[in-house]
């Protein structure tokens, strides 16, 4: 498969665990040329805020944003994370504030849910379907909004909502927008 511009929807790195200058000079650096020549878009999230962010985003993406909207097929795509939406974790759960320990005790969770169910798990359909609810206010049926937040690999035509998915412990999940169609691609790597 190949694409013209490559949407990077939030969460490429995790400021929890590294910082922007570690990520940048990480093995992932390997990525930034692909990304440069595919005109990436970075969108921001929570593990990867903009407020943690250098220009440094430029050695792999050409704009970096909140969100980002793109025609396509006669159809316009509305393009973010998804965090927003949502009351932060931070406010919700204080083991943010606890040791790194903890802190990978949620990564291991995370690893399981990817390996295992790839990330179907009740709590990521209903923060989906949370997500989406209000994503949509305000906005016209015909956009399609693309979250990432959920983690869950969503296809819904009929309602107009596209999950991105996650990447991750060996699962990935994305979206392939061509003129026509919105296809989900999934595969264990």
């Amino acid at each position: 498969m190949s694409a013209d511009t490559v949407i990077i929807n939030g969460d490429f790195w995790d400021s929890y665990f590294v910082s922007f200058e570690e990520f940048l000079n990480s093995e992932w650096q390997k990525l930034f040329s692909l990304l440069k020549q595919k005109h990436a878009v970075y969108i921001y999230g929570n593990h990867d805020p903009q407020a943690k962010i250098s220009k440094g985003y430029l050695q792999f993406a050409d704009k970096a944003a909140a969100f980002f909207e793109f025609k396509s097929g006669g159809r316009t795509f509305y393009v973010e994370h998804g965090d927003r939406l949502s009351k932060p974790l931070q406010d919700r759960l204080s083991w943010l504030k606890l040791p790194l320990f903890i802190k990978k005790v949620h990564n291991f969770s995370e690893y399981l849910s990817a390996k295992m169910l790839k990330n179907r798990t009740p709590a990521n359909y209903f923060k989906a379907r949370s997500l989406f609810a209000r994503a949509r206010k305000g906005k016209e049926k015909e956009v399609a909004l693309v979250l990432a937040h959920s983690h869950l690999p969503v296809k819904d035509d009929k309602n107009n909502n596209y999950g991105t998915g996650y990447i991750g412990y060996g699962y990935g999940s994305y979206l392939l927008v061509t003129e026509d169609k919105v296809s989900r691609v999934e595969s264990d790597y």
